[in-house]
């Protein structure tokens, strides 16, 4: 079965504009009202061209019979993807669950040793930190005295010249 258009009738149907100068430019040069097969729509625009194409009042013979055969035949292929799809999931699903199990029995004395750990090296920490922090302070609070000193002495004998 042939079927057809122009370019005038894509355009009085509604075409979205994008996709009518993608065809018309794939086309190449081409009249307003020369004929447009339906198969040269599918290669340019796709199979979603097509269908809006064989939907719309664009069409110059009647494309029911062909519109009736592509919803048989994708009708069969939709059914065909759910079934391969539900397996799949199913095959996932079983995957997963014994994963996310695992995972779970494997978590909790997992989290449970590095919580023991964690709180061994930070009292550890807080044992240390305390003098550490003291003696950082007293060192720093002589170096500052004497940083203090080296630069009032340095002022005083830039001033005295």
């Amino acid at each position: 079965m042939t079927i057809t258009t122009t370019l005038q009738r894509l355009q009085a149907a509604g075409a979205c504009n994008p996709r009518y100068e993608h065809l018309k430019e794939a086309l190449g040069p081409i009249g307003p009202d020369d004929p447009i097969n339906a198969l040269q729509i599918l290669e340019y625009n796709g199979a979603l061209g097509l269908e809006w194409f064989l939907n719309s009042s664009a069409c110059i013979e009647n494309p029911k019979p062909a519109l009736a055969e592509y919803k048989r035949i994708t009708d069969s292929a939709q059914a065909e993807y759910k079934r391969i799809e539900d397996s799949a999931w199913a095959e996932y699903n079983r995957i997963t669950d014994s994963a996310w199990t695992e995972y779970k029995r494997i978590e909790d004395p997992a989290r449970t040793e590095y919580n023991r750990i964690k709180d061994q090296a930070t009292a550890e920490y807080m044992c240390i930190e305390g003098p550490a922090q003291a003696e950082y302070d007293r060192i720093m609070g002589r170096a500052l005295v004497e940083y203090l000193r080296v630069t009032d002495q340095a002022l005083a004998d830039i001033l005295k010249n």
